[in-house]
């Protein structure tokens, strides 16, 4: 069990730092600090001159967990695209190794790293609007930070199993990123979707843990707020299993169709 553990968090960090070891500390603080604040920033004023007035304690929570989205989401979806392009994908497939436990355990510094930056976002945006979060609501947008990434990873994994099979899958991911987005409530609220696109939300990930923020911000009772999170929960847990069936059969079908070596 030791071993198993102190295997996973090496080829976690060894993947972490194949991605990011070239920053200097000047690349890093443009990349992970400036921009996601940056980034958080736009939404936040674009929304308060748009929607005026509006609570800006609530957006900044609500767009603060935007940020870790591409972590989660990215983290998993992209492993079989990056060991593609690195050639080592065949290699990996004729492995022993359980193929669902490595691409997880790629995936676990992103994850940490996606905490950090919404962590940090949501630091910069409080003091840079004068706005002050009590602990408790702390401790509550950290659960639900959490209860989000874990749905996003799944729904990260179901879509990017398709890299056995697919060349690139730039395109699909990006899609998929942007509906993520548009869909979780954070940006346009899901009142004024059309009831198609409303109503599609409630299967993806992020609507309930934004719905759960926004139940937060109106200081409603906490036991409103937990089915919120168990919903997102049960979606994450969807999202795996079928992710985990669709690792199984784009493997299978690689290898009929001699597709893992293609670039």
């Amino acid at each position: 069990m030791k071993n198993n553990l102190k295997t996973f968090l090496s080829l976690s960090l060894m993947s972490y730092k194949s991605l990011y070891a070239f920053l200097d500390i000047k690349s890093f603080l443009l990349i992970k600090v400036l921009n996601p604040f940056f980034q958080l920033l736009f939404f936040i004023l674009l929304i308060k001159y748009s929607y005026s007035p509006v609570d800006v304690k609530n957006h900044i929570m609500n767009n603060s967990l935007l940020l870790g989205a591409y972590n989660a989401f990215f983290g998993v979806g992209f492993v079989m695209l990056q060991e593609r392009r690195s050639g080592t994908l065949s290699l990996i497939v004729a492995s022993t190794i359980n193929k669902f436990h490595f691409f997880i355990g790629r995936a676990f510094f992103h994850i940490i790293d996606g905490i950090f930056s919404v962590f940090l976002g949501l630091l910069l945006s409080c003091v840079f609007f004068n706005v002050g979060l009590s602990i408790e609501n702390i401790i509550w947008f950290f659960i639900i930070t959490i209860c989000s990434m874990f749905s996003l990873m799944g729904f990260g994994l179901m879509i990017g199993s398709l890299g056995f099979y697919a060349r690139d899958l730039n395109l699909l991911m990006n899609l998929c990123l942007f509906l993520l987005w548009i869909l979780s409530g954070a940006l346009v609220p899901s009142t004024n979707l059309p009831i198609v696109l409303a109503e599609t939300s409630k299967f993806l990930p992020l609507s309930n843990s934004i719905e759960a923020l926004n139940l937060l911000s109106g200081m409603a009772s906490y036991l409103i707020i937990y089915p919120e999170l168990l919903y997102e929960i049960l979606k994450g847990i969807l999202y795996f299993l079928i992710g985990y069936f669709s690792l199984i059969y784009f493997e299978k079908k690689s290898r009929n169709d001699a597709s893992l070596d293609s670039y």
